[in-house]
């Protein structure tokens, strides 16, 4: 496995393996109520209403609740964050070397979940911060993280080179960063930005137009660029890998990213704030979009209904998922060598099983009505605000109490977000950094509280 890193299917396959679905459900449960009382203890450091505010809300995030307990990368991002979260702030002022090699280790395990999350080496400069200690001392314990996150990082890499021959935390890079975002959800590819998306365009109308399915439903270079699909850029994906071969690593399609950016680079920055801001549900009706383009380009779920009458006019089944193409056999990528896409890390030969949960009856009625961080306002874009607010504000009155540890964590934190969201822009991807955000919010409270003569015991 090199698109991604494995901890997600190994943690979900030797759990649906040895206990099956209730036993899974069960774990995940014991993991939940321990990243509730992980965050009560983090805000009861500062006082125990800052504690309990934090429980209350983070128990009535249903989109946190939902995404823990389900099958994918974001349940043990989830607990994995609030782990690092705990272990950060109550080891921010350590000065032995052993907590410093300690967190580089929960860093890299976050890692193995998502390789985005590679970001986080930014927690190397925590020790740097450490005002309490000499500056030797600093610099030694910031090296001591690095070389402990260097030898994971170089062990690993060095493990798929061994099998595989690539010498990567994983691959798809150079599909996906920026290319994911800027091809499938802003449409901003087009041939003549540059050489290497006229060249990709060239590709597009040599390899994939001609396949009987695109003619069959009709899907011309104009379309596939302008108005492209979860199935185009996986057929893009094996057409590429086909062309260059499994050493170019996709590198054409990163090159074309770049070149739409490079072309539109205003609005390139401008389509990323937009999705940003989405993510954090700070929505407008399209009027308020930052970008121009944003607010003229075609809308897609439009144009599919379109394509979709055209197909029942014709004929052709309409394809799932939304989608404006069946689904259909994608080509198969790989470096030649025999048959390693069957091999497994302990070379297992069984069928998987079915990773998933019953069906479970419910109320989304209620769902609707305790899901308070999705509907009408951006609770979590308030938490930030704050929380940078009021620890500011603290540490402008010089009130130095854990301040710096949260906003530091905080900081690592959303750069990690940005910089996963410049690849491809989903809304779940926020939800499980939201206890960090609450957490935030819930110190800047306090802070604002303090520093306008309100004096509560930071114990009760």
């Amino acid at each position: 496995m090199l698109f991604r890193t494995p901890m997600t299917p190994l943690f979900f396959g030797f759990l649906f393996d040895l206990f099956g679905s209730v036993g899974v459900q069960t774990v995940l449960s014991v993991l939940y109520v321990a990243c509730l009382v992980t965050v009560w203890a983090i805000g009861s450091r500062l006082s125990l209403w800052v504690g309990f505010l934090a429980l209350l809300l983070l128990g009535l995030d249903i989109q946190y609740y939902y995404w823990f307990f389900s099958v994918g990368s974001e349940s043990p991002q989830s607990f994995l964050l609030v782990f690092w979260l705990a272990y950060a702030f109550f080891t921010f002022r350590k000065a032995k070397a052993r907590y410093w090699v300690l967190h580089a280790l929960v860093v890299w395990l976050l890692i193995l979940n998502r390789p985005g999350n590679q970001v986080m080496v930014l927690c190397a400069f925590f020790p740097l911060l450490n005002f309490g200690i000499a500056w030797k001392r600093r610099v030694v314990l910031f090296l001591v993280f690095l070389l402990s996150y260097g030898v994971c990082h170089l062990s690993y890499a060095s493990f798929n080179y061994a099998r595989l021959g690539v010498f990567q935390i994983s691959t798809l890079g150079n599909a996906h960063l920026p290319f994911y975002r800027v091809y499938l959800q802003d449409g901003m590819i087009r041939p003549e930005n540059g050489p290497k998306s006229e060249e990709l365009a060239q590709l597009v109308e040599r390899e994939i137009l001609p396949t009987d399915l695109f003619r069959k439903y009709q899907i011309d270079k104009d379309i596939f660029f302008r108005m492209p699909s979860q199935r185009m850029y996986n057929t893009l994906i094996g057409a590429v890998d086909k062309t260059y071969g499994w050493d170019h690593q996709w590198l054409i399609l990163r090159q074309a990213a770049m070149e739409a950016a490079y072309a539109n680079p205003l609005e390139f920055m401008l389509t990323y704030l937009d999705h940003v801001r989405d993510v954090f549900y700070v929505r407008g009706d399209g009027r308020y979009d930052f970008s121009l383009y944003n607010r003229t380009k075609p809308d897609y779920n439009t144009f599919r209904q379109e394509r979709y009458r055209l197909y029942e006019k014709s004929g052709l089944p309409i394809p799932s998922e939304d989608d404006l193409i069946p689904r259909s056999t994608i080509v198969s990528v790989g470096n030649g060598q025999e048959d390693y896409r069957s091999q497994t890390l302990f070379h297992a030969k069984n069928p998987p099983v079915d990773w998933t949960f019953p069906d479970r009856h419910c109320s989304y009625r209620w769902g609707d009505v305790f899901d308070i961080y999705g509907i009408g306002f951006p609770f979590t874009f308030v938490f930030i605000c704050l929380g940078l607010f009021g620890i500011t504000l603290s540490l402008m009155r010089k009130v130095y109490f854990v301040n710096v540890e949260m906003l530091c964590i905080a900081a690592v934190s959303f750069v990690t977000l940005a910089a996963t969201l410049m690849g491809s822009v989903q809304i779940p991807f926020r939800f499980p950094f939201d206890s960090i955000y609450i957490l935030l919010g819930c110190f800047g409270l306090y802070g604002v509280v303090h520093c306008f003569g309100f004096k509560i015991d930071r114990t009760s």
